[in-house]
């Protein structure tokens, strides 16, 4: 007789417990009588960098009958006594199964089987962004060549502004649930864990990471005026960096951790952005550029010799300067907008979204400009693409 799921039920643990009551019966079932039932405990550990995002699925005899988290678990009961072959599923290409139950397994009647996975992960490039495929803005991650998009956020929020923490382990973003507060939240790849860094009615945005993954920069209307802050990784010990009438936005930090590049506009008219620069311990704030236009959003080379920005006249373009200002290049001279942009974590390369194909969507092109590659294309516009380090 075919067998049927009667319920799935989930459960919040120190692991995600999945609780599987199977119906149904016949020689070759996963299901035992009520007296005779056996149960099945899989847990999975996973340590290294950029871990698996999507996590992992129990195969027993080839049928997948668990899905959770990189470290994670789940719990599998009314199991009819008998040998089956389990097989962990869904690694990412840079991790690998150390330690694990794989092959032959024998449950047994009345007893929970053990079933413990140890995973290890290599350094791997992925490429966090917002997409808005799905209604409001959401965080996704996605391998370098576009493939295997996967979706980090599920919630209400407008999710916006992603940044990598060093290790590629978490990511940084900031949530709005509606237009009067905006919140830093960290989540971990594997979704395990989301942390709110603001209080109620908090206005904090621009995450920014710092290199050694202690502290995150970010913009605040805290003071009424948006400043720059620095904070430890964890939310506590905010200092505020800038002092200053203008609209200070979107910080980026020195490959040394020593200093913030950032935006600023006076505060009326709010069209002239420049690019400034500050030390971490808010002396020798020194403007860098000047000509009458908005220049947004600047990004600083993994070896801190360039600056990459986007600039705003008739349309938006991207360039790239030298760290003191000078030696300004254009590398986009489309009709259309092309914005966000950020280095590779080699720095050969930028990624960037544009709408040159209609909504925006995000590419990939070299120093000159060119070699330019689609790397999205949904139905909604895709953006604010940051590559892991």
């Amino acid at each position: 007789m075919k067998r049927s799921w009667l319920t799935i039920t989930m459960l919040t643990l120190p692991a995600t417990v999945v609780f599987l009551s199977l119906g149904g019966c016949g020689g070759d079932g996963f299901v035992a009588p009520h007296g005779n039932m056996g149960t099945v405990s899989v847990s999975a550990t996973t340590t290294g960098r950029h871990i698996d995002v999507d996590g992992y699925t129990l195969l027993i005899n080839g049928r997948p009958l668990a899905s959770f988290g990189s470290n994670d678990g789940a719990l599998l009961t009314r199991v009819a006594p008998a040998s089956y072959i389990a097989t962990l599923s869904g690694l990412a290409p840079n991790c690998l199964l150390v330690a694990g139950d794989t092959g032959r397994v024998q449950v047994r009647s009345r007893v929970t089987t053990l079933l413990s996975y140890e995973l290890a992960c290599t350094a791997t490039e992925r490429i966090a962004f917002v997409s808005e495929r799905n209604g409001r803005p959401q965080i996704y991650v996605m391998e370098l060549d576009g493939s295997g998009q996967s979706r980090l956020t599920f919630d209400d929020n407008s999710n916006r502004d992603p940044t990598w923490s060093p290790d590629g382990n978490k990511i940084a973003f900031a949530a709005s649930p509606d237009s009067m507060q905006t919140n830093i939240v960290i989540a971990n790849v594997d979704r395990s864990a989301f942390n709110s860094l603001g209080g109620e009615g908090a206005r904090d945005g621009y995450p920014a990471w710092s290199p050694d993954g202690s502290q995150i920069a970010f913009s605040s209307l805290r003071t009424g005026n948006s400043e720059l802050f620095v904070m430890n990784s964890d939310g506590t010990n905010a200092r505020q960096i800038t002092n200053s009438p203008d609209v200070d936005l979107r910080p980026a930090w020195s490959p040394d951790g020593g200093r913030l590049f950032f935006d600023a506009a006076p505060p009326a008219p709010f069209l002239l952005s420049n690019l400034w620069t500050i030390n971490v311990d808010g002396s020798a704030r020194t403007q860098l550029t000047t000509r009458p236009s908005v220049r947004l959003n600047p990004q600083v080379s993994p070896d801190g010799t360039k600056i990459v920005y986007q600039a705003v006249f008739s349309d938006s373009d991207i360039y790239v300067i030298n760290l003191d200002g000078s030696g300004q290049t254009r590398l986009t001279s489309d009709l259309s907008d092309e914005r966000d942009p950020y280095w590779s974590a080699d720095g050969s390369r930028i990624v960037f979204s544009s709408n040159r194909s209609g909504d925006f969507e995000i590419y990939v092109m070299n120093l000159e400009g060119r070699n330019v590659i689609r790397l999205t294309n949904s139905q909604g516009s895709d953006y604010d693409p940051v590559w892991s380090r």
